[in-house]
């Protein structure tokens, strides 16, 4: 069969296809079948999507490199230490003692008044982007 004659056969069968699927819902729609909830719900459903599919399309635009960091972020787990803070001149302290070569674990014993992150240095153990809250990730990729 030649190549133009394969398109004329395929062409043929979608709108045989579509002939049918048109036929069907005409028959099923007589018979109150889009009155049934399940049929209802998955009408919805088929709308939302289309609804979203169009949104995405015209107007969220992701990069190659966005969807590769996002993968990335996934897949990454980080050990993540804090010292929690309440006020501007406290932090600067702390900063200063990191700066001046006091461990971490030291700094967090005393600082925090929660016994468990006083007793482990302020260990959070290893946590993923999606543990995070979403101000607390960008931090951690400060240098």
């Amino acid at each position: 069969m030649k190549k133009n004659s394969l398109f004329i056969f395929n062409h043929f069968l979608f709108r045989t296809l579509l002939i049918d699927k048109k036929l069907f819902a005409q028959e099923g729609r007589k018979r109150g079948f889009d009155k049934t909830p399940h049929v209802k719900k998955v009408v919805d459903w088929v709308k939302r999507d289309e609804m979203l599919r169009v949104l995405y399309a015209d107007y969220v635009h992701i990069s190659d490199a966005e969807i590769k960091d996002a993968f990335l972020r996934g897949l990454t787990s980080i050990h993540v230490r804090h010292i929690f803070v309440r006020t501007k001149e406290k932090a600067e302290q702390v900063k200063q003692a990191l700066n001046s070569g006091v461990p971490f674990a030291e700094i967090a014993a005393q600082t925090f008044h929660d016994s468990t992150l006083r007793a482990n240095g302020g260990d959070l153990g290893y946590l993923t982007f999606s543990d995070m809250d979403k101000d607390f990730a960008p931090v951690l990729l400060l240098p």
